[in-house]
């Protein structure tokens, strides 16, 4: 029968679709990029209408839309969720239309609209939906910062003064970019192209329509149609598409990171090299027990002090305090906080012997802090030192009132004391390193489970005070973890690995709360085996746990051929007479795939398969790959063999599939030379004796082969930061290796003496020998040290120096230099050796301060 045809067009956007009568109801023709497209369906015969259902019967979930009394989102297909919507008085007006948001090429099939009324009666009507992909007259291709872009469109022709000229793009909302019609109307204009458009003043005249676009951006890409309207009527239509690219190309990228990558290395080389060039000042740490007479606070400085510098030692954490002041040969505090008086004391003469330590009698846990001692002369500073007491004396203990009241941790004298602690907590608590200097007094519990809940109590005390104390509540909360699986995947795990020691007795719940009325049991494992009995009927033979859960602590549960429907909260608990030990949370989401494959290949390939393979149907009779953005829409046909006279021209021998595709179920499509044209959704419809069986989708993207340039510099970059790597590597090795420590010594004209300082941890071997040399400017012997005696030396330090038989012995090989002068300032180098084998070295850099007088009597040599 062939139904007349009434066509009615609507402006939707600058877009149109056609509805006509055909074999089908309603037919519905959109292109892609509509903001959305109505599906017709109106029947007012049908009294007391009661459900309307919208159907698709060549989807596995063939509902894309049910109303009664309002939407009902949770029935449809999940690729349609949130894209439909009907009116909410649709049932009392009999206005049935379904509003489909943003159509894409997928959607284009049979829509079936299907009413129910009282009494078993229903209505049905079929609209067909056919989404075109839209064909542009221009391609407009800009890169992203250029001062402005021209979207072109001429009309042979000059137009009526009453022309309307309208540009939009349906990327945008409002649609209209630039309206044109003798005078601006920029109200009518997207607020994102304000004060960005323009057309030239005597457009109409001259036809030129061309828009241009200032400062064109990358979200300004897509499709841009010209509209030209008289008297109402539209005269015209033009399409351009505008593509604005990144400012910056591969090869400016690659190169931008080389640079980067090399000055970072250079960077990070430079600083490694001025690191080790400097030595480093270290701190000092003490500890001493309170209760001990007294304590020393060390510092042995390395250069000779003038005899009228002051040396201070003062307490700057926790609390400010002047510890002890030495100055002008006295060895008596000259001034210092009341909290030290007759508490402090220094060596001996610490200016000639350079020992400036301090001796702290009857220490106290309030002696705990960060000391510092200055060396300083007229506020310029000589030399510093840090030192880092602790006293320990405190008691740190952890217990538990709720619910049974436990001893869980106790921290005393320095240490852990696993005596007094709660025989439930030995071997599973742990405090970390030093908590009283740290005031880190955190407790780690390991093994925690539910049992621990309760409120916990940490008390600091010294000699039944406390000084310190806090409360804990622990609440105990299950862990979360997200799982999300394709709806093709074979298998699915909920994952639970846990560490701690379960009881063999225990019992292992998997189940879901439906609709947070009552639990649904997923798995049960209990007595040390499964219990299939236990689980709910639509989970029989399709979960599996591994062996021995509670011995491995592998609780993790597989779930085979998971559907959408298994998209749900699931919730493991271990539980030992009643009570849950321990607890995990698991959403899983089983996704719908838009597609069901996705192919990518290069273009200059030979051949590209396309995969479907439908195993479950007894009998196939034909087999039709097709590609809606086509006309004709067939690209292969299968049906005892292949059947090239119905597919489209542009396949025409390129495509091939299995003579026994029928048979063995394999019915993939094998494409030749393909190009960038064949990009697209491809489609693979299964038939048995003329009815469709099934369907599947392949998304197949042709890419562009990137130039050879390219291809050769891509493993340029990852080259280029291991050469950078192996280069600060080299330097480390280097500077580890071949680092010798350097000390800088100052000293003033009319010192009596200079100390060239060098000490070891180690002390030296037996028949060892000292070398100090001058290497700059002149290489000279300096001292020539074996066996306790001076073996050589060069005549200018004759009877000038002295190594102190009583310090080498321990590792010290510091040179005392007498009545030092000008010519002494050079770069010196002590080498200890036996045999030729070096055992330690050092350099030394001497600088002779010369006074204000010396310029006018001159230097002494």
């Amino acid at each position: 029968m062939v139904a007349s045809a009434v066509t009615v067009l609507v402006v939707f956007g600058a877009c149109a679709f056609f509805i006509y009568v055909s074999g089908h109801d309603s037919y519905v023709e959109v292109y892609k990029g509509n903001e959305s497209v109505v599906l017709p369906c109106q029947d007012y015969s049908l009294p007391d209408v009661t459900k309307v259902v919208w159907s698709r019967f060549d989807l596995n979930t063939t509902t894309i839309h049910q109303h009664q009394h309002q939407d009902e989102p949770y029935v449809q297909n999940p690729h349609y969720r949130g894209q439909t919507f009907m009116s909410a008085d649709a049932l009392k007006t009999g206005e049935f239309n379904l509003t489909l948001k943003a159509p894409y090429p997928s959607d284009s099939g049979i829509y079936t609209c299907t009413g129910y009324g009282k009494e078993n009666m229903k209505t049905q009507k079929t609209v067909q939906l056919q989404v075109k992909v839209p064909q542009h007259d221009s391609d407009v291709e800009v890169y992203e910062g250029v001062w402005s872009v021209v979207l072109p469109c001429q009309i042979s022709s000059s137009l009526p003064e009453d022309t309307k000229v309208v540009w939009s793009s349906f990327g945008f909302n409002p649609s209209t970019v630039h309206h044109h019609q003798d005078y601006a109307e920029p109200h009518f204009q997207n607020q994102l192209c304000s004060s960005r458009t323009s057309m030239s003043a005597d457009a109409l005249k001259t036809g030129d329509l061309s828009l241009t676009l200032k400062h064109p951006h990358l979200s300004d890409s897509g499709i841009y149609t010209c509209t030209v309207y008289s008297n109402g009527s539209m005269m015209g239509k033009k399409t351009v598409y505008l593509q604005v690219t990144e400012l910056f190309t591969f090869l400016t990228r690659f190169l931008l990171e080389v640079v980067l990558v090399l000055g970072l290395a250079v960077a990070l080389a430079l600083g490694l090299a001025v690191y080790f060039e400097y030595s480093i000042i270290t701190v000092s740490r003490v500890e001493v027990k309170e209760g001990e007479m007294f304590v020393k606070l060390p510092y042995k400085t390395r250069a000779p002090l003038p005899v009228d510098v002051t040396v201070e030692w003062s307490r700057c954490a926790p609390e400010p305090m002047k510890v002890h002041e030495y100055r002008i040969g006295n060895n008596y505090p000259v001034r210092q906080d009341q909290f030290y008086c007759d508490r402090t004391q220094m060596e001996k003469d610490p200016l000639k012997t350079g020992n400036c330590g301090l001796t702290l009698r009857d220490p106290c846990f309030r002696d705990s802090g960060t000391y510092i001692c200055t060396v300083y002369k007229n506020r310029d500073i000589h030399a510093q030192k840090v030192v880092q007491l602790r006293v320990k004396d405190a008691t740190v203990e952890w217990k538990r009132t709720k619910a049974e009241p436990m001893i869980v941790h106790v921290y005393q004298n320095g240490q852990d004391q696993p005596d007094k602690q709660d025989e439930y907590y030995h071997g599973h608590t742990k405090m970390n390193k030093d908590p009283l200097q740290s005031k880190d007094l955190s407790v780690t519990i390991n093994n925690s489970g539910y049992s621990d809940r309760g409120t916990y109590i940490c008390t600091v005390h010294k000699d039944g005070d406390i000084l310190a104390q806090k409360v804990v509540e622990r609440h105990l909360k299950s862990s979360v973890a997200n799982v999300e699986v394709d709806h093709s995947a074979k298998t699915v795990k909920l994952p639970w690995q846990i560490t701690a020691n379960l009881p063999q007795d225990a019992t292992v719940e998997w189940t879901y709360w439906h609709s947070t009325m009552f639990k649904i049991n997923v798995y049960v494992y209990e007595n040390g085996r499964d219990q299939p009995e236990k689980q709910n009927l639509s989970y029989t033979g399709r979960t599996k746990m591994r062996e021995n859960p509670l011995r491995s602590g592998d609780l993790s549960l597989t779930l085979i051929n998971p559907t959408h429907s298994d998209s749900k909260t699931y919730t493991c608990a271990v539980r030992k007479d009643g009570d849950i030990l321990w607890e995990r949370t698991v959403h899983l989401n089983v996704k719908v795939s838009q597609h069901d494959s996705y192919v990518e290949v290069y273009e200059g390939e030979k051949s590209v398969v396309l995969p479907c393979q439908v195993f479950w149907l007894p009998e196939v009779t034909k087999v039709v790959w097709s590609r809606f953005a086509h006309n004709p829409t067939t690209v292969h046909q299968h049906q005892h063999k292949d059947e090239p006279h119905v597919q489209n021209q542009h396949y025409s021998g390129r495509t091939s599939s299995s003579p026994h595709a029928l048979k063995t179920g394999h019915h993939s499509l094998t494409l030749k030379d393909p190009n960038l044209c064949d990009s697209g959704v491809y489609t693979c419809t299964v038939y048995s004796n003329g009815y469709m069986m099934g369907k599947k989708t392949v998304q197949l993207q042709v890419k562009e082969l990137p130039p050879l340039f390219t291809r050769l510099l891509q493993p340029v970059v990852p080259l280029t930061v291991l050469l950078a790597l192996l280069l600060v590597i080299c330097l480390l090795l280097y500077f580890a290796y071949n680092h010798i420590p350097v000390s800088r010594v100052e000293v003033e004209e009319g010192a009596p003496l200079v100390m060239l300082p060098f000490e070891t941890a180690t002390p030296p071997p037996a028949d060892f020998t000292v070398e100090w040399s001058r290497c700059a400017p002149e290489p000279v012997i300096v001292h020539e040290y074996r066996n306790g005696h001076l073996i050589r030396q060069g005549k200018f330090y004759s009877n000038r120096t002295t190594l102190e038989q009583h310090r080498v012995t321990t590792g010290d090989f510091s040179l005392i230099l007498r009545k030092p002068c000008f010519s002494d300032s050079a770069t010196y180098i002590c080498t200890v050796y036996k045999n030729k084998d070096i055992h330690a070295q050092k350099v030394v850099r001497l600088k002779f301060k010369e006074s204000w007088w010396s310029w006018f009597f001159g230097r002494e040599y």
